[in-house]
């Protein structure tokens, strides 16, 4: 993929960046990845996280949350990974949960494969990098240069080559009738080249993206894009009661499905319906997925969860707890402790913080 003068100048800024103080320290996990053993350059890497500073605050701009999830995965992804992420604005605040900067410095010839699991759908634009996701044993697609990924009932294997720059916008399910004709469902657990929605203006916002002299100009180009695909499509309103029963899933994720409906003010018919047409999942789902990624926080160490809280995560019992795991990962939770899981891990991160 050819690489525009931007991205290619903003690839050499990086270079140059200087390191930050660490800002905390947690014990590294066992290294492994994605279940299996990690090979020896995986386990050696120890490069510094080289944003924080005054000067590269500034450069990134205002409303900007940086942070170095590496930090809390070990020592040997510290400074690997990096994300920036900024507040839509006002008027996209129902359309849109978060603006997303990713940027990894691995070496030319690294390989990872991790897994993702996002709760909503995303667009992620990938302006540098090669990056591929397993749709089934041992197949890797690519989805073009500004795919269009749905929400994960489990997680998604990815592979990751060299170092990568990706730009994503992750999709509230309350607003998603406004930006799409299709439902939620038909992209749930997979993924589409935008443009195959969008056309002429999905491949638009990719070259605006990538021409962006920095994250600001990114963030205003895809809002302006954002608004001009909303004035086109001119669809229904923001949905009140799912972006209720976001908040609900977020913050309740025990809570029983007839309940949720009660409190959106809908049947539970009525809440699947919706729920599969803006979550592209059933009530369900996507309460048994917010409760594993509460619980995956939780051992990951990230929060404060009380004691109370985390009595209200618990499984019936330990079989049960398995169940869930294996269903999600692969793996049982005493192996879930042990692994490293970078990406997957960030995603975990950000959700702990409020950014996901």
């Amino acid at each position: 993929m050819a690489v525009s003068p931007a991205v290619r100048e903003r690839s050499e800024k990086r270079k140059f960046m200087p390191p930050c103080r660490e800002l905390c320290e947690l014990p590294a996990p066992g290294a492994l990845l994605d279940g299996r053993r990690a090979p020896a350059v995986i386990r050696r890497a120890a490069l510094l996280f080289p944003l924080s500073g005054a000067a590269d605050l500034a450069r990134a701009g205002p409303g900007c949350k940086i942070v170095n999830p590496a930090l809390s995965i070990s020592r040997e992804w510290r400074g690997l990974l990096l994300s920036r992420s900024y507040a839509p604005s006002d008027d996209l605040a129902a359309y849109v949960r978060r603006h997303y900067v990713f940027d990894a410095r691995l070496p030319d010839d690294f390989v990872l494969i991790d897994k993702l699991m996002s709760e909503t759908a995303m667009i992620r634009i990938l302006l540098e990098g090669d990056w591929a996701a397993e749709t089934a044993d041992g197949q890797w697609s690519t989805f073009g240069r500004i795919p269009l990924m749905g929400p994960n009932g489990i997680p998604w294997r990815v592979r990751v080559r060299g170092p990568f720059l990706v730009v994503g916008v992750a999709l509230r399910p309350c607003g998603w009738a406004g930006l799409f004709e299709d439902s939620a469902r038909e992209i749930a657990d997979g993924a589409v080249p935008l443009d195959r929605s969008w056309g002429d203006l999905g491949r638009q916002l990719f070259d605006d993206v990538a021409s962006a002299a920095d994250d600001a100009a990114m963030v205003e180009v895809i809002e302006r894009v954002l608004r001009r695909r909303l004035a086109a499509l001119d669809g229904p309103p923001p949905s009140q009661a799912m972006a209720l029963f976001e908040d609900i899933a977020r913050h309740d994720s025990t809570i029983q499905v007839a309940d949720a409906a009660r409190r959106v003010g809908l049947s539970v018919r009525q809440l699947e319906r919706h729920c599969y047409a803006t979550f592209g999942h059933s009530p369900k789902v996507i309460l048994r997925r917010s409760r594993f990624l509460d619980m995956a926080q939780a051992m990951r160490g990230f929060g404060d969860p009380s004691a109370e809280q985390l009595a209200a995560l618990r499984y019936f019992d330990q079989s049960h707890l398995n169940r869930e795991f294996r269903h999600f990962f692969g793996l049982t939770p005493g192996q879930f402790e042990k692994v490293t899981t970078p990406l997957f891990t960030a995603g975990l991160k950000l959700r702990a913080d409020g950014l996901a």
